[in-house]
């Protein structure tokens, strides 16, 4: 890793709605999100009010996340993707974020990705799996990572220290 002057700045943008993480899950990302530079953002999105998300909204909390609660509208859907695309394009810019940690598998980010690469932006997804994630925005990020890969990384560095 450069040393922090010269690290890449580095946000997270969590589609908690694709991406349901375990409290784990959430600790494992902060470490890998380490990795790939200095990190100046970490912003949640989801319906936080939603049954069985709140113990998720205290663990986003104390890892240091803005957890932005969309709450669910079936007549507006994708609400969540909309405001997490808003955020992403004015924050990066105004923030000169470098790297972007995009977490979700849902197609609707493609325009988003391919945007920020446009602005020579590097756009790392985290993904459940692969095979469950839209092919075209996996092919239009620069890295593709998947949770369990994460944390049998964390794993590895555990036993490793």
């Amino acid at each position: 890793m450069a040393t922090s002057e010269s690290a890449p700045r580095v946000a997270i943008f969590w589609d908690v709605q694709n991406v349901r993480p375990t409290e784990q899950d959430i600790q494992n990302v902060n470490v890998a999100a380490y990795k790939q530079g200095t990190i100046v953002l970490k912003k949640a999105y989801s319906d936080f009010q939603a049954d069985g998300k709140r113990h998720v909204l205290e663990k986003f909390c104390c890892e240091g996340f803005e957890t932005v609660c969309i709450p669910s509208d079936k007549n507006k859907p994708n609400r969540v993707d909309q405001r997490l695309i808003h955020d992403c394009e004015k924050l990066v810019a105004q923030l000169q974020i470098e790297t972007i940690i995009l977490i979700s598998g849902d197609g609707d980010f493609v325009d988003l990705v391919k945007k920020l690469r446009d602005t020579k932006k590097r756009v790392v997804l985290i993904c459940h799996s692969t095979e469950k994630t839209s092919r075209k925005l996996m092919n239009v990020v620069d890295q593709v990572l998947t949770l369990p890969t994460i944390t049998q990384q964390f794993n590895e560095l555990i036993l490793a220290a």
